[in-house]
């Protein structure tokens, strides 16, 4: 039973710190596009000096992961990166903030047709 606790333990405090090194992660609320629509992430830096690293994940309702910057993009202050899909059921995305305080970074998710006009929008937080 000891050693049990002593696994599950380690295993938690592995967990945290796989977390810290992470970064803040900003997660918009889900939002469903039509079948034939699309969804779009964008990630603004609203730092006039600063630059910022970020990485985007977007989301099925059921939490499978869609779609994943292959490299951490780096928005330059003021700057803005977007990143899209057309995946039946894409719901939700995650902006994790890699190099640079989350303050200054904002997250909206939009929905849109297939004409790309966008029909509905959120902000993450």
């Amino acid at each position: 039973m000891k050693r049990l606790a002593a696994v599950l333990s380690a295993c938690f405090v592995l967990t945290l710190a796989a977390d810290a090194a992470a970064g803040p992660r900003i997660v918009t609320p889900r939002i469903l596009p039509p079948s034939d629509g699309s969804l779009i992430c964008t990630a603004v830096n609203a730092s006039a000096k600063k630059s910022i690293t970020v990485q985007f994940t977007i989301y099925k309702v059921d939490g499978t992961v869609v779609s994943q910057s292959p490299i951490p993009l780096t928005l330059p202050p003021n700057g803005t990166e977007s990143t899209g899909t057309n995946t039946d059921l894409a719901s939700h995305c995650a902006v994790e903030v890699l190099k640079g305080g989350k303050k200054n970074v904002r997250v909206s998710l939009y929905a849109t047709n297939s004409s790309i006009a966008p029909i509905a929008a959120v902000a993450g937080h």
